[in-house]
């Protein structure tokens, strides 16, 4: 079986609870000199705009990392002696998809800026596709897959 490490998926869920915390703690550094106007300045207006600028970033890229961890906590594909099981999807909506050995077809690889994708295509028109935002270990499992299908891995 095939699927993330508890431990990274724990991170990337620790890294969002972390990315709240610091947004609240830069809407307060940004709207903290508000209270003494007798000390603003030019520095001070354009502090509160940088950091107001980290609070919208770290809050953005909190519920984004959540999502992402709670996904790829529940990813997982199993390789056996007749083929391979993919569990996409969540777990209250799962997504099972199986293709037999003898009936995949390809296995392809694309890079689109910093991630990897890979598509498993089947005979009868099915696809498989996952990325390292997946699986953290994308790479390994299309060789897995192609090596046991007797398939090399195309560059699409």
């Amino acid at each position: 079986m095939f699927r993330n490490s508890v431990l990274i998926v724990a991170l990337a869920l620790l890294f969002s609870v972390a990315c709240a915390f610091l947004s609240a703690c830069m809407l307060l550094l940004a709207v903290g000199p508000l209270f003494e106007p007798a000390k603003l300045t030019l520095p001070s207006y354009i502090n509160m705009f940088w950091w107001g600028f980290g609070a919208l970033v770290f809050g953005a890229m909190c519920p984004s990392l959540w999502k992402t961890g709670r996904r790829m906590g529940y990813y997982r594909a199993s390789l056996d002696m007749q083929g391979v099981d993919f569990r996409f999807g969540t777990k209250s909506k799962p997504q099972p998809l199986r293709m037999d050995w003898d009936r995949i077809a390809a296995v392809q690889h694309k890079r689109v800026s910093n991630a990897h994708y890979y598509t498993v295509a089947g005979s009868d028109g099915s696809t498989a596709s996952f990325s390292t935002y997946t699986f953290f270990g994308a790479k390994k499992l299309a060789n897995l897959i192609a090596l046991r299908a007797h398939k090399t891995i195309e560059e699409a």
